[in-house]
């Protein structure tokens, strides 16, 4: 299913991110074709990527500009609905024709929808306050280790990079879509558990031996 392999591809991009594969550059635009909403983690994983790794600017470019460019051709293909219809076909009423019909998104509409999935966070059967719960329990276990950032290994530094980038996209999904279907997240979820127990003994952590080459192909 489309929600399976979006799970797989997002694994595999942490997987190849963590090693500093170039696969992943050819990986994250493949993502937007098996599901349009990880275009918000693909791109500022690039944009990190780019902004680190200057001497692959231009390989990441590229990748980047397919990433955006697959975006709009596939949704142009499908009819390109835009937000306003998918949010009120999906989290309002299912209109029969919503290729065909106007929407008009108020401010109270959207609101409404946003205080219900907030109140539906309290309830016991969500993961999205376990993983906020994972995250800010890992982070407070890095800052108490007292290691700086640019002391850690390649690895673990990476690995904080996942932690934000999924705390963003996770927060930009909900914001955009005020669900907390599991089946968006829970390969991010994966990273606040690995950052909690990778953070939780100081011994588990590596610090960064200034000379021990970096791997290529991601930043460090």
């Amino acid at each position: 299913t489309p929600d399976g392999l979006a799970f797989l591809c997002t694994v595999s991009s942490f997987a190849l991110f963590a090693r500093g594969h170039w696969g992943l550059l050819i990986l994250l635009p493949v993502m937007i074709g098996v599901r349009t909403d990880l275009i918000i983690y693909t791109t500022t994983l690039l944009c990190c990527v780019f902004a680190t790794r200057t001497h692959a600017r231009w390989y990441v470019g590229l990748s980047l500009l397919a990433t955006i460019l697959l975006y709009f051709l596939i949704n142009e293909y499908y009819g390109h609905y835009g937000w306003s219809t998918i949010f009120h076909f999906t989290l309002i009423e299912m209109i029969p024709y919503p290729a065909t019909t106007q929407i008009q998104m108020t401010p109270g509409a959207y609101f409404r929808v946003l205080i219900e999935a907030v109140e539906e966070l309290l309830m016991p059967n969500h993961a999205l306050p376990f993983f906020l719960f994972f995250s800010a329990l890992g982070t407070y276990r890095l800052l108490r280790n007292g290691t700086p950032l640019k002391d850690l290994s390649p690895f673990d530094r990476r690995l904080v990079t996942l932690l934000v980038l999924s705390c963003l996209y996770i927060l930009a999904h909900f914001l955009l879509f005020p669900v907390s279907w599991a089946r968006f997240f829970v390969a991010f979820y994966l990273i606040s558990a690995l950052a909690f127990f990778r953070f939780s003994e100081p011994d588990s952590m590596t610090i960064h031996d200034p000379d021990q080459p970096a791997s290529a192909g991601t930043p460090e």
